[in-house]
């Protein structure tokens, strides 16, 4: 009996001092300020973490934004383009949405400007996108304007497209014309067949309102130009396709486009089609041309062509005089004089207006 009373006695001892033991190795573990009953560890919620770092890394975000804006003024898109190659898309959104809330100035205007001409270069849709969802009307118009000068030729075809398809009133009808021009001539220049076809699916510049209002000369001869300069056979062919009117005006870039390809086929083109308004205009254009580069060799050109077309030969004299006379007014002045009577016209006045303008003894006189 004695001997069963030492080892219960024992046990128990052994019990409390192993209770013991654990009570202070959890006291020395557990985290301070812990409320929970002793001995219970549990881990700090994910979603804690979570906030831990957000909090972390939310003020680390705005730095990097106040830094990107801070190092935007002043300096080239190929500065600023280099800047946002290293930001996440999250970031340059942050950016631009800054800028667009800054108070409108030809500062906040430059900024602009230059911050979407380099992000044009990076993403052309992402920035065309952004801009476009502007509420105020001077940042979007000053983004937008910037993306299209900035965009190359390859993508300027998609941002057309995408524009050409949003709702009226979006932007002004004046400014959706002008990025539509500006955009389909870079298109041109790496897909000439397709800028060609959506610019005759808007309209001729004489097409009054039309169904796009797509009236500048100015696209028309650019495209057929681009077009010519690649391959003059196709750009030709469309050309034919055209009503007279068009392509009369797009004559004037396809005749430039063509010489720069091939200049004796484009100056047997527009001697062999003096009949007809198609080349009448493509003669007066490549005198000019040609004059701007060499107009000894345009009044030589001019000189050959066929005396039954006199008031083709008078137009285009008056083409080579207008590039001659800025270049070597007194040489433009005896060629001139050089002349018939019945081709000199536009041409004698456009020197006497150049003298006018620029000799004090002339205006003096006058």
């Amino acid at each position: 009996m004695k001997r069963n009373l030492i080892i219960a006695a024992a046990v128990l001892v052994g019990i409390v001092g192993l209770s013991w033991i654990t009570l202070d190795w959890t006291r020395g573990h557990r985290p301070h300020g812990n409320k929970e009953p002793i001995g219970v560890l549990s881990p700090p919620a994910l979603s804690s973490i979570s906030r831990v770092n957000a909090s972390h890394d939310l003020p680390d975000k705005v730095e990097r934004t106040r830094i990107a804006l801070d190092r935007i003024s002043g300096v080239s898109v190929q500065e600023v383009h280099d800047l946002l190659s290293g930001r996440s898309p999250q970031e340059i959104a942050e950016i631009a949405r800054q800028l667009e809330n800054l108070p409108p100035g030809n500062v906040s205007s430059a900024n602009l400007a230059l911050f979407f001409k380099a992000w044009a270069q990076l993403d052309p849709i992402a920035s065309f996108q952004t801009a476009f969802k502007f509420k105020s009307t001077w940042a979007k118009n000053a983004a937008l304007e910037a993306v299209f000068d900035s965009v190359d030729p390859a993508g300027a075809g998609s941002l057309v497209g995408t524009l050409s398809r949003s709702a009226d009133g979006a932007i002004s009808r004046s400014m959706k014309e002008s990025l539509l021009t500006k955009g389909t001539i870079k298109w041109s220049r790496s897909d000439p067949q397709a800028a060609a076809e959506f610019l005759q699916g808007w309209g001729g510049p004489h097409s009054g309102e039309g169904a796009s209002g797509m009236t500048d000369r100015h696209i028309w001869v650019a495209v057929a130009e681009n077009w010519a300069a690649i391959d003059s056979t196709a750009a030709q062919d469309w050309l034919h396709r055209q009503n007279s009117t068009n392509a009369a005006v797009a004559a004037q870039g396809f005749i430039k486009g063509w010489w720069r390809k091939d200049p004796e086929a484009a100056k047997s083109f527009a001697a062999s089609n003096l009949t007809n308004a198609e080349g009448r205009e493509a003669a007066g254009a490549l005198a000019n041309v040609i004059a701007l580069k060499d107009p000894v060799e345009a009044a030589k050109w001019i000189a050959q062509l066929p005396t039954s077309n006199q008031d083709v030969k008078t137009d285009a004299a008056a083409s080579v005089a207008a590039a001659w006379v800025a270049r070597d007014p007194k040489a433009a002045g005896h060629w001139i004089e050089s002349l018939p009577a019945n081709e000199v016209g536009a041409a004698a006045m456009i020197t006497a207006n150049f003298w006018a303008t620029t000799d004090p003894k002339v205006r003096a006189s006058g």
